[in-house]
């Protein structure tokens, strides 16, 4: 905070801008299978490039992972197994989403 304050400078000095959405991505899908994110990162005042986020979340995933407790002592952490991606299907939407950013990208460069 104390950059932006005295220069302007560092993350708080981002604009305030994106765009989200859910999306049907895979023509399978009967509901929306994938969760999207633009953020626009330029620090304001800077000169292009602009700096830009896309990203990606599966919405309902198939593979389903585990928290357990290691131990009866509470000061041991949990045993945390998220088993992404164990069902292979569970790529489809994100290779879907990844495909369509790179073609947004692409477009905004052009």
């Amino acid at each position: 905070i104390n950059n932006f304050v005295a220069n302007g400078k560092g993350p708080y000095a981002m604009p305030v801008s994106g765009a989200w959405g859910n999306m049907m991505l895979l023509p399978t899908s009967t509901k929306p299978d994938t969760f999207l994110l633009f953020t626009d990162m330029t620090p304001i005042g800077s000169a292009p490039p602009p700096s830009m986020i896309g990203t990606c979340v599966t919405l309902d995933p198939a593979s389903r992972g585990s928290v357990t407790l290691r131990s009866p002592t509470i000061t041991d952490d949990p045993v945390i197994d998220l088993k992404l991606f164990a069902n292979p299907a569970d790529l489809a939407p994100l290779i879907a989403c990844i495909n369509l950013w790179r073609n947004i990208f692409a477009a905004a460069t052009a």
